[in-house]
């Protein structure tokens, strides 16, 4: 998500190309790790490498989050390659855009997950699902920042522009860390 809005606001502000394509490459180890860790934790790994023979009841929540990994993970491949290549920036861009909602939906499908465990009341289906879509985004944010502050310390040669990308990002982080808050606010009240 914070590598295609960065690509998108690219289009105008060239300086945030670079925060794109870092965090389109840093997003690849990142999901990998998760969908071992997804995979490994059902406790029948080959179930989860070959999700689409075992996972078939779609009512269920486990289903649809390991569905989404498994059409997440071609979109966010193709959008790293396509940055990696540096073909087609108008296809990447449309792809990018296409994977939002998609990227959208893992982050938020964890709350969902949790909140459809009905006795434990702490976790509100009305609250716990945008927590979780938010906090990734700020997760995200931040990873971003960090790996775009060192690329720009130790392997940029030029970092022109790059100080306004760091306070458009940090604005960013700041605004999503007051929406976290009030919706903690909401959630435990």
């Amino acid at each position: 998500i914070v590598a295609v809005v960065a690509d998108l606001i690219g289009i105008k502000y060239k300086a945030f190309e670079n925060l794109s394509k870092i965090t389109a490459y840093l997003v690849l180890p990142v999901l990998g790790l998760a969908g071992l860790f997804i995979t490994f934790h059902l406790g029948k790994p080959e179930r989860g490498f070959l999700f689409p023979f075992y996972f078939s009841n779609y009512k269920s929540w486990m289903v649809i989050g390991g569905w989404s990994v498994g059409l997440a993970i071609p979109i966010v491949v193709g959008y790293a390659a396509l940055w990696y290549f540096r073909l087609y920036q108008t296809i990447r861009r449309i792809l990018g855009v296409i994977g939002l909602p998609l990227l959208g939906f893992l982050s938020f499908y964890t709350g969902l997950l949790l909140s459809g465990a009905k006795f434990v009341p702490l976790w509100s289906q009305q609250y716990l699902p945008y927590l979780f879509l938010n906090s990734g985004i700020l997760t995200g944010m931040a990873g971003a920042g960090l790996m775009f502050v060192f690329f720009r310390a130790f392997l940029s040669t030029s970092p022109s522009g790059s100080s306004g990308v760091l306070q458009v990002l940090g604005y960013g982080i700041l605004a999503a860390i007051v929406v976290e808050l009030l919706e903690i606010n909401l959630f435990m009240n």
